[in-house]
């Protein structure tokens, strides 16, 4: 870029030097204007879309139907999970959800050793840990492992 030195003014007499002051002074302290005496340009016009923003959680009437009779069915190693609960006293939303008392653990941890020796030996730990609410594989592992070191050592 091209700077210039600033040229200092020069006046000719004290009144166009008031006068150029007075100019500059109103030039630099008006208060702004506001929002609503600026004039914006008018937003370019856009196609009219009927856009529908749907909830992630939301389903249609056919999948919520079809979910319902899913939970109804049930698989069988939930089904044995509910009746294995009803046995030990436990709810079955206390073995699923997230707690750790040990009122909830430990039959939790019954059930999965109970699931994986016996009931479905093919069950994978990823699977059996999705079965009580969506737990890890290691989770799994560990419930079973515990429980057989348990039995090995009251056996013994």
């Amino acid at each position: 870029m091209n700077y210039q030195p600033l040229q200092a003014e020069t006046y000719v007499s004290s009144a166009a030097m008031i006068s150029a002051y007075s100019e500059r002074r109103a030039r630099l302290m008006t208060p702004a204007l506001r929002p609503s005496e600026v004039k914006a340009k008018p937003a370019p016009k856009r196609p009219e879309i009927a856009i529908v923003y749907r909830d992630k959680n939301s389903k249609d009437a056919h999948v919520r139907s079809w979910e319902a009779w899913k939970a109804m069915q049930g698989s069988p190693c939930r089904n044995y999970i509910k009746r294995r609960c009803e046995e030990l006293g436990v709810p079955y939303e206390g073995i699923v959800g997230s707690s750790r008392f040990r009122r909830h653990c430990y039959p939790r941890q019954l059930i999965m050793w109970e699931l994986k020796t016996f009931v479905k030996p093919s069950i994978s730990y990823p699977e059996l840990g999705r079965l009580f609410g969506g737990r890890d594989h290691t989770t799994a592992l560990h419930a079973v492992r515990k429980i057989e070191a348990q039995r090995a050592k009251e056996s013994a």
